[in-house]
């Protein structure tokens, strides 16, 4: 590991996920950028046999998932392309398959296998970041991502202003849904009206190379946003 590394997150493969090992890092910074969740409000729970006390200082606010007396643990847990961006675009991350330090290469080798999605989702999410907006998982609203203004997630707000359904991605096009599905699309916009949120519909045009070993071959993607509107009958 580089002198550089000991002041970053430390990041562990684990699945299709990366959990935080804190290792002494300060993972309040999570909370602030905007990324990752607890583990067990996604419906994955972790069992351990550490005591909560031994635990309480790399939990932090996650230490509401463990029950008092009991040794169910949460652990901070980022998506892939949320810790590929904190590892190559902020330099924020190191990652590692258990001993295994992972080079952005190898990282992006092994994420793009277990998610054949996401070289367009990291596009997706890095271009809103790059913009000064937080994508953040929409599963729970049938949509893509639900997107937060950066500076209201630094200032501690936790709503979001719109929601974004991604066209274009691989598992559709196997799906044979070469056109946006309008009826999928239109469902997202009655989610989005009955909570108050815009939609923004997002297009990812061009190919990615699917034997690249690199976030370079992003470069032949472009991206097209729409912000839709329903129509008052």
């Amino acid at each position: 590991m580089e002198p550089e590394d000991e002041a970053r997150l430390k990041g562990v493969v684990v699945g299709r996920s990366v959990w935080i090992d804190d290792g002494g890092s300060d993972i309040s910074v999570v909370d602030v950028l905007g990324v990752g969740k607890g583990n067990l409000s996604r419906g994955v729970p972790t069992f351990g046999t550490d005591s909560r006390d031994e635990d309480a200082p790399m939990l932090g606010k996650f230490e509401r998932g463990q029950r008092e007396g009991d040794s169910l643990l949460e652990h901070v847990q980022l998506s892939l392309w949320e810790a590929y961006y904190l590892a190559v675009n902020r330099e924020m991350l190191t990652l590692s398959r258990g001993d295994d330090h992972l080079s952005a290469d190898a990282a992006w080798s092994e994420f793009k296998d277990a998610d054949p999605d996401l070289p367009y989702k990291y596009s997706v999410y890095a271009w809103f970041r790059e913009r000064g907006v937080v994508a953040r998982s929409g599963l729970k609203l049938g949509v893509e991502f639900a997107l937060y203004e950066e500076s209201s997630i630094v200032q501690g707000h936790r709503h979001a202003f719109a929601l974004a359904v991604v066209c274009g991605l691989p598992s559709q096009l196997i799906a044979g849904d070469t056109q946006p599905n309008w009826s999928r699309i239109h469902s997202a916009m009655r989610v989005a009206h009955s909570v108050e949120k815009k939609l923004i519909l997002v297009q990812v045009s061009g190919s990615s190379s699917e034997t690249s070993t690199s976030a370079e071959s992003l470069n032949t993607l472009a991206i097209h946003t729409i912000v839709l509107s329903k129509c008052a009958m």
